[in-house]
């Protein structure tokens, strides 16, 4: 649901946006696609965040960045076509906060797609 996209998917933990990504990017590979993902939580490097954020904020293609909590507030990241929440939100502000972050084109609603197991 990101292909083509500028899409933030958020998870609750590091290793699922860890996990999240390196299957990301097994899958653009066997599809002989280019790699758009990226990584951002707490424990990850200023550069290696400030990459996951430029990509989204000021990339003229597509780019997908599984992120848990660190992207929900204070960031710019721009135009974003959609969310997808892996799992439930560990809170009902997490989900307002992280929705918040679509629909700001004008004309268009928030777009979020929730994937439960």
């Amino acid at each position: 649901s990101t292909s083509s996209k500028k899409a933030i998917i958020f998870v609750n933990s590091r290793s699922e946006a860890e996990l999240t990504v390196l299957g990301l990017r097994q899958l653009a590979a066997k599809r002989q696609e280019r790699d758009i993902f990226h990584v951002h939580h707490g424990s990850l490097s200023t550069t290696l965040r400030n990459e996951a954020e430029t990509a989204l904020k000021a990339g003229s293609g597509p780019a997908v960045t599984a992120a848990t909590l660190t992207l929900e507030l204070g960031i710019d990241l721009g135009e974003l076509d959609r969310v997808v929440q892996l799992g439930a939100p560990q809170s009902a502000s997490s989900f307002v906060q992280r929705l918040g972050r679509t629909g700001r084109r004008k004309g268009r609603g928030s777009e979020m797609v929730f994937a439960c197991a």
